[in-house]
């Protein structure tokens, strides 16, 4: 399941998340009140597990002109069997764009919804979250590669209590 969550963010504090940090590094410190905001309003989404805003989640500012090609996050299917992969601790994945549109070309995100690619709309400034973990139903997802300064900030969340089995992933 995925749930997009409007107004997230304002152009401003988009800004302000662009210039955090170096891109694409990650990190597990959540005590920026921009990224504390970010990460509440995601809890919202999800009533029965409590996000860990510290490691292993994280986040990161990307600008990845490759984009992603089809994936889950928490886990990978083997021969129709959801097995852990090296974020199995995973349970759920986030993303805003942080950059206006007419920025860059390409870019777009895709759900697989009842095996069919379905195109989030209105990413800008609007949050996704979706499931990632292998027991709650991961999400299977992609980005096309895009051109020009395409910029999200992506936050990865391990949910109470995490297993040490997880942690192997």
């Amino acid at each position: 399941m995925y749930h997009q969550i409007t107004g997230l963010l304002t152009p401003g504090e988009a800004d302000k998340l662009k210039n955090m940090g170096k891109p694409d590094a990650i990190s597990s410190d959540f005590s920026n009140e921009l990224l504390q905001k970010v990460a509440k309003r995601y809890q919202s989404m999800v009533d029965d597990q409590e996000f860990i805003l510290s490691s292993p989640s994280y986040w990161r500012i990307e600008t990845r002109p490759k984009g992603h090609e089809w994936h889950y996050d928490g886990c990978k299917l083997i021969e129709g069997e959801f097995e852990d992969n090296h974020m199995a601790w995973c349970q759920f994945g986030t993303t805003v764009l942080l950059s206006d549109p007419d920025e860059f070309t390409g870019g777009r995100i895709f759900f697989e919804i009842d095996g069919e690619p379905k195109e989030v709309k209105d990413h800008y400034l609007n949050g996704v979250c979706y499931t990632a973990g292998k027991l709650n139903n991961p999400m299977k997802h992609m980005v096309e590669p895009h051109e020009g300064k395409r910029t999200v900030l992506l936050m990865f969340f391990a949910t109470k209590p995490v297993s040490q089995d997880q942690l192997k992933g």
